[in-house]
Parts: structure tokens; C-alpha cells; sequence
């Protein structure tokens, strides 16, 4: 049975805005700081709303090494968690 803390996931598509130079920890693993810009139209109690966000986000391992090689403006889409 789940329960509701057990729930913490995010799925978003949308363009990446701003990256930041890929860094590494202490320990060496690829670290990469990234924005990516949302913006669509949502289907919400009947009727057509504009969603327009940008999230903050971090990569670690084999996905920094793939977003530090993207540019800006690529459409993507991101899974994890807050």
C-alpha cells in the first residue's frame, strides 16, 4: 500500500534556459545546475488555462555529463524528485 509520503515525483517538459558549468563534487561525481522554462495550456475544471514556470534543477552523474553538452533552448523533458 502506498502512502502519501511515499509520493515524490516530478515529470516536466519544456526548454532549458539557463545551465551553469559543470562542476564536480569532493568525490568527483559530475554535477550540473540547470532552469528549464514550461509554458503551456492546461485543461483544469472546464476550461483552458496558460501554465508558464521555470524550476531550478540539479544533475548528477551520466545526466549532468548530458545536459552539460546541451544548449540553450533545447526542448527536454526531466524526471525526479524535490
Amino acid at each position: 500500500m502506498c502512502q502519501l509520503t511515499d509520493i515524490n515525483s516530478v515529470k516536466i517538459s519544456g526548454r532549458l534556459v539557463e545551465l551553469d558549468k559543470l562542476r564536480y563534487t569532493p568525490a568527483g561525481i559530475p554535477i550540473a545546475r540547470f532552469r528549464i522554462g514550461h509554458d503551456s495550456d492546461q485543461q483544469e475544471a472546464g476550461a483552458t488555462r496558460k501554465v508558464d514556470c521555470e524550476l531550478s534543477v540539479v544533475a548528477l552523474e551520466r545526466e549532468a555529463l548530458l545536459i552539460a553538452s546541451a544548449k540553450l533552448g533545447v526542448e527536454l523533458v526531466a524526471t525526479g524528485f524535490l
